[in-house]
């Protein structure tokens, strides 16, 4: 799509029929300044009309409908949306699908209201011609269970009706211009200001993909939304003032409605956005600037992480094996001792059959198993002395050589009952 201002599709041109209500209440405001004179308390109930109507456009249908910035009961929904509605902006499906449609595509060719095809059709020109006329599906899916907003989104002229007939009830004719005709007025162009003014003035904390733009003075007048490339930075927040010197009326109104319980569940600016950063992982953003970049690092953490697996893995298992050796190397230099036990109780056994003049046979017998015993003891001794030697600990080789020192009695008792024998 072409950005020049003049360059229009069919369905994008001014109707100049539909658009009569809007150049009506220009007129009208300029017209009844003639008749209606200007008094202190003029004043304050364009104020007042203006910024309770404003909250219902920054609150309700901007924050609440649109982003979702905080929660709140089926009560508050409906008078938010009525204080909305009040300000002649058409519906709340209607104003907050579309103003999802602008973050979609925000100053992009599909941006429906982008600076970047004329100051006048990012300010007023786009919602004056036939193209964005209807609620998108999206939005009347997403709030068909409360039927009272989708009545109110078809039926949207009912609520300024009423509003302007609360206020000839309250003050008659006078208010009824001031607080409706003029303060509408200034509602509709203060409003404006942010889809218009806040992407060509002011200052770019953050760099995003648009041209969105902080500025204290809109800030002022639309209760906070002139922190434009803060909420373009990051929009789900119930706040656009991120912080304590960025004066946000919205969000300071929510808060206090928090306290009673109105609202709840406030969302806030994380850490990572305050301290400035593209994306909660900054850094390994920008490690995957380049297509492959990413994936490798993963694959190395990956392949890292398998590594230490394998490593722990390892270890885990020389340890059991260590351990296992260590109870066998204990076992082993118990039974050395049992054997030159043995060892040493078959050689006095055949010594005393042997002055006790008992048969070749049996002191025969008792020299083989005193043999065998110190075999036995010799090679338990030799397993504990090498485990020691593996494992390098003192208890092991306390035991290697106490298997040995076994091993030892057990020959000497072998060849004292061969001598006997």
């Amino acid at each position: 799509m072409d950005y020049d201002a003049k360059a229009r599709l069919p369905d994008e041109r001014l109707d100049l029929i539909g658009a009569i209500p809007y150049i009506l209440m220009h007129v009208g405001a300029f017209v009844g300044l003639f008749y209606f004179t200007l008094t202190w308390e003029a004043v304050a109930v364009v104020i007042a009309s203006y910024y309770v109507r404003m909250f219902g456009i920054t609150a309700g249908y901007h924050r609440y409908f649109a982003h979702r910035g905080f929660k709140t009961s089926r009560v508050f929904q409906f008078i938010l949306a009525f204080l909305g509605a009040a300000a002649a902006q058409k519906g709340p499906l209607w104003w907050s699908g579309l103003h999802r449609h602008h973050h979609r595509f925000s100053d992009q060719p599909e941006d429906i209201h982008s600076p970047r095809r004329g100051l006048f059709w990012s300010h007023q020109g786009w919602m004056l011609c036939d193209k964005y006329l209807e609620t998108p599906p999206s939005q009347i899916r997403e709030y068909q269970r409360y039927p009272e907003l989708v009545l109110m989104d078809r039926f949207w002229l009912v609520p300024p009706l009423m509003w302007a007939g609360i206020l000839a009830l309250m003050g008659g004719a006078a208010w009824a211009f001031w607080g409706m005709v003029v303060s509408t007025f200034l509602l509709w162009h203060g409003t404006f200001t942010i889809n218009s003014l806040s992407h060509i003035w002011g200052t770019r904390r953050y760099e995003t993909t648009d041209t969105s733009r902080n500025n204290l003075l809109l800030a002022l007048i639309t209760l906070g939304e002139g922190w434009h490339n803060n909420h373009h930075f990051y929009q789900s927040s119930a706040r656009q003032g991120f912080f304590w010197w960025e004066i946000d009326g919205s969000y300071y109104m929510l808060k206090i409605l928090s306290w009673f319980g109105v609202v709840w569940d406030l969302r806030g600016v994380p850490q990572w956005v305050l301290e400035g950063k593209r994306r909660k992982h900054d850094r390994d953003v920008a490690r995957a600037a380049t297509t492959y970049d990413l994936p490798t690092g993963l694959l190395a953490r990956m392949d890292a992480l398998d590594q230490l697996r394998a490593q722990i893995a390892r270890v885990k298992e020389r340890a059991e094996q260590v351990d296992m050796r260590a109870q066998l190397a204990q076992s082993a230099a118990d039974l050395a001792k049992r054997a030159a036990t043995a060892a040493q109780n078959a050689a006095e056994a055949s010594q005393a059959t042997s002055a006790a003049d008992i048969t070749a046979r049996f002191r025969t017998s008792a020299v083989e198993a005193a043999m065998r015993a110190a075999n036995l003891a010799e090679r338990a001794a030799e397993a504990a002395r090498e485990t020691a030697e593996t494992m390098r600990d003192r208890m092991t080789s306390a035991w290697a050589e106490a298997a040995h020192r076994a091993a030892e009695m057990a020959a000497e008792a072998a060849r004292t009952a061969q001598k006997a024998a």
